[in-house]
């Protein structure tokens, strides 16, 4: 075998094994490269899965919060509501025409009859009883409050039914 045969004959192997090599390597940075894509797709789903589940929480919160917020402002407006009511409850009593604040007045005076004392009427048509060691507060602005708070969700029921 001449040195040029045999040159031949080594490059022809040389150039079979580089061949084996490399469709036996890049059959394994094939698989390589497949399996970190697939490593990377499930790490962006558990992220992607991660984030939805953090915008349902916030979005959630938001939600709750804006519930709360508008309860609130129906609450208040509610309040301002039965205030209005009350000052126009109030209204009335003080400007009722002369032979119903006389009524009136006769009804509270009444409710302290039978008790020594001095009886001072009030500008707003009702009356402070002073006596015994006792002092009764019937004027009027007094008396609409404590009706408003003793009769205060049967006056709710029938201002927001």
């Amino acid at each position: 075998m001449s040195l040029s045969t045999f040159k031949e004959k080594i490059l022809g192997q040389a150039a079979a094994d580089v061949e084996s090599f490399v469709r036996k390597h890049t059959d394994v940075v094939r698989r390589l490269h497949d399996d970190a894509i697939r490593d990377l797709r499930a790490l962006e789903d558990g992220i992607v899965a991660a984030a939805v589940q953090e915008a349902d929480v916030k979005a959630q919160s938001i939600h709750q919060q804006s519930e709360l917020e508008g309860r609130s402002m129906v609450l208040a407006a509610k309040q301002a509501e039965l205030i209005a009511t009350k000052e126009a409850v109030l209204q009335v009593l003080t400007t009722l025409d002369e032979s119903k604040k006389i009524e009136l007045h006769t009804k509270l005076c009444a409710l302290v009859a039978d008790k020594r004392g001095t009886i001072v009427p009030q500008e707003d048509g009702g009356l402070v009883f002073r006596g015994d060691g006792v002092e009764v507060n019937l004027t009027l602005p007094y008396l609409v409050d404590r009706l408003f708070a003793t009769y205060r969700s049967e006056i709710a029921k029938e201002l927001f039914a």
